[in-house]
């Protein structure tokens, strides 16, 4: 979870720096808060970026889990 006050990008690299041996957190992060970021920048609300996240999450996993 992020901290008090910390944006989602802050978050995503402490994220990273903690699991950076594991490559599967470090996509999946990166993934995550580029979906954030873009739909902050554009306005929309939670309930509309939650699910393009949860499928695009779930593509992802599929695609590195090969």
């Amino acid at each position: 979870m992020p901290r008090n006050g910390e944006t989602a990008i802050e978050y995503a690299r402490r994220m990273a720096a903690r699991h950076a041996g594991d490559l599967f957190i470090v996509r999946r992060m990166t993934l995550t808060t580029a979906i954030i970021a873009r739909a902050h920048e554009i306005g929309m609300p939670r309930d509309r970026w939650m699910p393009v996240l949860d499928a695009a999450q779930r593509r992802a996993h599929l695609e590195w889990s090969r």
